[in-house]
């Protein structure tokens, strides 16, 4: 990745570096590090930075046989909140630039009946299968879109038998406990320690991708590279020195990131990162902002505010790779002028900015960009004395919804 930087002091930089050090020697090598707000944090959680996390082989022999069960539908609905959503569709999207789906995809995360029933009548439901993805198995919308279609197929005198799969981490939970009701249900126990918005190396990103043919093999060595790299302490990683210059901005009153694509395959993927930045970092009074977008559009839309604003934000241009003369070439030499006009207001404005080249269109080079931005995003959160794990608010209002008298 390359950066220009505004307001980056060497000596901030230095004192982050000796600290991320510590941080990273007590991950891996189990090294002392009498620091309370990283011990405040179990020792189960960091994880999610190891390879284990990434679904082995053994695992993909194992999804290999639900995978040609659900290939013999027209149909799946992939039915989920959150990471169990948006890890599954980045994959898919980003793999359309490769592979053409022999299988119609459909995402459920929301509660909008209309759509929904609108879904339903465009479906042959005796050729849908069902994909349902919940970490704790007790997510009330999940619950909710999963009663639909249950009512829905046996309003029709639809069999359920053969058509579900789960993917849950909690078998004593509501989901968990609908499995057994289901003939012929296929269950994949999701990852205890690994929470749903870093789930994307697991089942709940590489099995839609299998399902579609999406090149996953590619997706998890871009991802093992990433670890891999961390993992060696004689050097620091890309994604570890990109969190050092974040922490240090984030010092220097750069508190709000920006992420636009000029790739339209990627608006999924940056979804995603508003969610993975918002929950992994917007919590203990820290104030952040994140905002995503796709090129050019949004020169035409949230820019005018970017430009007009006062505050110094970090942005994230991620552009594809041009070859000599390639940006004097047709539409793309209207984007490259309208980029190098957008990059010189922001730099006036004394914004942080970065580009990054996608050299390849290729799932290698998505599981790299995620799994660096996963790493990225904790090691900040580490880095700022904060639990990037966690998401107490979100939890709150779970626990509290789950207390009504709706969902019981």
């Amino acid at each position: 990745m390359n950066w220009e930087e505004s307001g980056l002091g060497s000596s901030a930089s230095e004192h982050l570096r000796h600290k991320l050090g510590a941080i990273l020697g007590a991950i891996f090598d189990g090294s002392a590090y009498e620091d309370k707000a990283f011990l405040d944090i179990p020792a189960e959680s960091h994880k999610i930075l190891f390879e284990e996390q990434i679904a082995s082989k053994r695992e993909l022999d194992e999804f290999q046989r639900v995978v040609a069960k659900i290939r013999q539908f027209k149909h799946l609905v992939i039915i989920g909140m959150g990471g169990a959503i948006l890890n599954p569709k980045a994959i898919l999207d980003f793999a359309q630039y490769s592979v053409s789906n022999s299988i119609d995809v459909h995402y459920n995360c929301h509660l909008d009946i209309w759509i929904l029933d609108r879904l339903r009548d465009q479906l042959d439901l005796d050729k849908t299968a069902f994909l349902v993805i919940s970490k704790s198995g007790d997510t009330i919308e999940t619950l909710a879109i999963l009663h639909y279609w249950q009512e829905t197929l046996k309003i029709r005198n639809i069999s359920t038998k053969g058509k579900v799969t789960f993917i849950v981490g909690n078998m004593d939970s509501p989901i968990g406990h609908i499995t057994s009701k289901i003939e012929l249900a296929e269950i994949i126990r999701h990852s205890p320690s690994v929470g749903g918005r870093f789930s994307g190396f697991t089942a709940t990103g590489i099995l839609p991708g299998m399902v579609v043919g999406a090149d996953v093999l590619g997706f998890l060595a871009g991802g093992k590279n990433v670890l891999s790299e961390l993992k060696d302490l004689r050097t620091l990683s890309s994604g570890a020195i990109s969190a050092i210059r974040l922490a240090a901005l984030y010092h220097t009153g750069y508190s709000a990131y920006v992420y636009i694509s000029y790739l339209k395959g990627l608006e999924s993927c940056l979804n995603w990162i508003v969610q993975i930045i918002s929950e992994s970092l917007g919590k203990e009074g820290m104030e952040i902002s994140i905002s995503a977008g796709i090129g050019p559009q949004e020169h035409h839309s949230q820019m005018q505010a970017f430009l007009s604003c006062k505050n110094k934000r970090v942005y994230s241009f991620i552009n594809p790779f041009w070859n000599r003369g390639f940006e004097e070439e047709g539409m793309n030499k209207v984007l490259h002028k309208a980029q190098s006009l957008v990059y010189r207001r922001l730099r006036e404005k004394q914004n942080a900015i970065r580009t990054i080249v996608v050299e390849e269109l290729t799932l290698l080079f998505l599981g790299r960009f995620m799994m660096h931005t996963i790493v990225e995003t904790i090691l900040l959160g580490l880095l700022l004395d904060i639990n990037p794990y966690n998401q107490p608010v979100v939890n709150a209002i779970k626990q509290e919804l789950l207390n009504t008298k709706c969902c019981q």
